[in-house]
């Protein structure tokens, strides 16, 4: 038996190599619940990445059908070489927007409802494919994992996130319905990540492990004990082509700020709108804040009792080439968020040349450099207030600093480190990897662990 694992590793092991020598591309299932050509977030990353890595292997991606199939076959239409190298499966999920508005965590109960179906589909699709590898890819949140890992392949999940939360200090500041939702989602964090059993197995039978920034890393490795590649979500669009300003001002001229996402109180954005209006009168400036949510109302009334309203222009809701404009006639783009993966936003704005000023937290803290932008500690609100009105003032005031840290992001849009093709790279790599490690260790002849639900 010993002898028959080593000839069936060692005939995988020569497989792989001729793989690489001739360029032959892999089988890969992927399930990206969210997958989007025309959208941002998360479907947006889910279309960057298989786009990304079907230009090194052949994929058979698993996603949503009612929100993503007419975007993704109406982009396919219009690219028909895709097809060549993505086949798309749809399937539907089961939803009941009442009880979602009542109760916004049953949005997991037909979440996994649809990752059961979507692994009955795999194991067909394995019968007469036959994968390399299979990848779970998004939603990146850490407590469902999907059930790909079932399948006896090589696996990969990743990039993975959802895991922190909010600084302590910072609970009272949200509000009492932010204090209560933030406080427990913590305290349920620390329980899941530890003690979630289909999170404990899909760790186990994970052959390469991705996680979305160096915080998910370090959290991850210390509780858990399973190191990771960190590889963030987020890619930046290589299609944004606008041009950088040119930066020479006179010093009365207008300051534009902008900010964008979604309107709730993990987002903070009184702590920018705090910030601003601490600036002195003889500052001329102007605040775009695109976005919408629960909110809204009451940041406008913020923004009245500050003295500020006239100041502001809320955009709500735009689309990503409208929201992009907005960003990129801006000066310096302000991100308040305490709780994110990898913020599409930021890397927006800095793919457009903008600064960004924002903490010192999640994805923007492996992003946001000091060459083109400025992170603030997560202390406590009231330092937060302070130290974002600092950063702000000085840039406001220094004209050059904000030239230079205009540049720092321009060179960000010059580089290829946070593309999608760069990632599909890393990816393609970690790919070998996993397949090496699975048959390394001879899980192939494993017996089939138990469906935990």
């Amino acid at each position: 038996m010993v002898l028959l694992q080593w000839r069936s590793y060692a005939r995988r092991k020569l497989r792989i190599k001729v793989t690489n020598m001739s360029g032959q591309r892999l089988k890969v299932l992927v399930s990206a619940y969210a997958c989007s050509p025309t959208k941002g977030s998360e479907p947006g990353m889910g279309w960057g990445w298989v786009e990304a890595i079907s230009k090194y292997h052949d994929l058979w991606i698993i996603t949503e059908k009612d929100e993503f199939e007419s975007e993704v076959e109406a982009e396919l239409d219009k690219r028909p070489e895709l097809r060549e190298r993505m086949t798309f499966f749809y399937i539907a999920k089961n939803r009941h927007r009442t009880l979602r508005k009542l109760w916004p965590p049953s949005f997991y109960w037909f979440y996994r409802q649809w990752h059961r179906r979507a692994y009955e589909l795999a194991v067909e699709l394995d019968k007469e494919v036959q994968f390399d590898v299979c990848h779970q890819l998004n939603m990146i949140g850490y407590r469902e994992p999907g059930y790909l890992w079932r399948l006896n392949r090589p696996f990969v999940w990743g990039p993975v996130g959802g895991v922190g939360g909010v600084p302590t200090k910072f609970y009272m500041a949200l509000g009492l319905r932010g204090f209560f939702f933030h406080s427990c989602r913590n305290l349920l964090n620390a329980y899941q990540i530890r003690f979630h059993q289909r999170v404990k197995r899909a760790l186990r039978s994970a052959d390469v492990f991705i996680t979305a920034t160096s915080t998910a890393r370090t959290i991850f490795l210390r509780k858990t004990g399973k190191d990771s590649f960190v590889i963030n979500e987020t890619g930046r669009d290589k299609s944004l082509n606008f041009q950088t300003k040119e930066r020479e001002r006179i010093d009365t001229r207008l300051v534009k700020f902008s900010s964008s996402g979604r309107h709730i109180s993990s987002k903070a954005l009184p702590i920018a709108l705090r910030a601003l209006a601490k600036l002195p009168d003889r500052h001329s400036w102007h605040f775009d804040i695109i976005g919408s949510g629960p909110m809204t109302t009451r940041w406008k009334r913020l923004a009245k009792k500050l003295g500020i309203a006239d100041n502001c222009t809320w955009h709500g809701w735009l689309s990503q080439t409208q929201a992009t404009k907005v960003v990129a006639h801006s000066d310096v783009f302000l991100f308040t968020s305490l709780y994110e993966g990898t913020p599409h936003a930021v890397m927006e704005a800095l793919s457009v040349g903008i600064p960004v000023v924002c903490f010192d937290l999640c994805g923007q803290k492996d992003v946001v450099t000091k060459e083109c932008g400025s992170k603030i500690p997560a202390i406590c609100p009231k330092e937060a207030v302070q130290d974002f009105g600092s950063a702000i003032e000085k840039l406001v005031e220094n004209k050059t600093l904000l030239n230079e840290l205009s540049q720092g992001a321009a060179r960000f849009l010059k580089s290829e480190e946070h593309t999608y093709e760069t990632k599909a790279r890393l990816v393609s790599e970690l790919y070998e990897k996993a397949i090496d490690d699975f048959y390394r260790t001879d899980k192939s002849l494993q017996s089939e662990s138990t469906f935990i639900s």
